[in-house]
């Protein structure tokens, strides 16, 4: 059912309603003013000269005489020039913009949507727009979900859903592929601690017997992969924090790691060429010396 917002004094009846909200810095609209529900209708008017009869829970009640309380015009807000409300509830549904129509919440720097009193919500800073969740928990999360509806569950999507994304103070979960021009995970001295050093050969030689194989994720058979499972990577280098995942800095600390190895290796195999060329060139130097005592 939609109800126009109506600017003629005679429209207006007597009537009980529901006080809506009453917003004294909303753009382009007077300070305080008050908007009522009445019907399907959403009624505006001047909160500081003229009050709405009635009380107690929202409740107001407008009458005849009191129709001077519409703006004539109203207020210019931008586009919205219809409001829906629910056929079975009218006054107390909820609200929502028709087709074509924007909501405008001012020019202000502050926190403009607020959920479950202020502890989660939307706000404008200085060139950025935030989102805030409550800080009591460091799970307390961010959420996005393909399908499904409401469950009050934590990160539960409900039936059917799929957790796109997840964010909290623990680190990010994606389901899906993640395409970047470049990751820069921290890799900073003064963030570690409990330095070991390790064996290039060691690592080398496990790297050396850890099967890798050709595969793909299930249901994406259009992406074939290379690599080891990462329960093989777990029981062999014991990195990470489970073994149904593989850190890329564990990949790239075990090949650079594994590369060292090799790199000695190679090292040593040509130390032990050069010593069978000085070998060589000692025994053509014998074989010439007798040669030439004949």
């Amino acid at each position: 059912m939609k109800g126009s917002l109506h600017s003629e004094v005679s429209e207006l009846p007597t009537a009980s309603g529901r006080m809506v909200s009453v917003s004294p810095d909303a753009a382009n609209i007077p300070v305080a003013t008050a908007f009522m529900a009445v019907g399907s209708f959403l009624w505006m008017f001047d909160a500081t000269k003229h009050k709405a009869r009635g009380g107690g829970k929202g409740a107001a009640t407008l009458k005849n005489k009191d129709a001077a309380m519409l703006y004539e015009p109203l207020p210019t807000i931008p586009n919205a020039t219809e409001l829906e409300f629910p056929a079975d509830n009218p006054p107390t549904g909820g609200v929502q913009l028709s087709a074509g129509t924007s909501l405008y919440c001012g020019s202000q720097t502050r926190q403009i949507l607020n959920l479950w009193s202020t502890n989660y919500g939307i706000g404008v800073q200085a060139g950025a727009l935030y989102f805030r969740v409550r800080g009591d928990n460091v799970g307390n999360s961010f959420a996005w979900y393909r399908g499904g509806s409401h469950n009050d569950g934590f990160l539960n999507g409900g039936a059917g859903s799929l957790t796109l994304m997840s964010l909290n103070a623990a680190g990010l979960s994606v389901s899906g592929v993640v395409n970047a021009t470049a990751f820069n995970p921290s890799s900073d001295r003064n963030l570690k601690e409990n330095f070991t050093a390790v064996s290039p050969r060691e690592v080398l030689d496990k790297v050396a017997a850890l099967p890798i194989s050709r595969w793909n994720f299930k249901g994406d058979t259009a992406a074939p992969h290379i690599g080891p499972m990462a329960q093989d990577f777990h029981a062999a280098f014991a990195l990470g924090t489970d073994d149904k995942h593989i850190a890329t800095v564990d990949a790239d600390g075990v090949a650079l790691a594994a590369i060292q190895g090799l790199n000695q290796k190679l090292n040593e195999k040509d130390a032990e060429i050069e010593a069978l060329k000085q070998s060589v060139v000692e025994l053509k130097n014998l074989v010439q010396t007798l040669v030439e005592k004949k």
